[in-house]
């Protein structure tokens, strides 16, 4: 960065740029979390939705869950003649 502003000595950009270094990187982060929120809730991108949802909401992707038979004992029912 200090090359690019033609300083040559980074402490020095860090010296004078402190405030701007601090607040550059939660201000990026920022304005691309916005980005992802627009594109989540406009419903044209249903890939930020689901991002959206596993990193915020705590979706998870599961893999299949195959039944198992339950195996049930025959049910049966004894009459009693003389309740009857």
């Amino acid at each position: 960065m200090a090359a690019c502003l033609g300083i040559r000595s980074a402490k020095t950009v860090r010296r004078h740029f402190r405030a701007e270094l601090n607040r550059g990187g939660p201000e990026a982060n920022a304005r691309v979390a916005q980005t992802l929120y627009q594109m989540a809730i406009s419903g044209k991108c249903s890939q930020a939705t689901i991002y959206w949802m596993k990193t915020r909401v705590g979706w998870r992707d599961r893999e299949p869950v195959e039944p198992t038979p339950i195996e049930r004992t025959p049910f049966l029912v004894v009459m009693d003649k003389e309740a009857a």
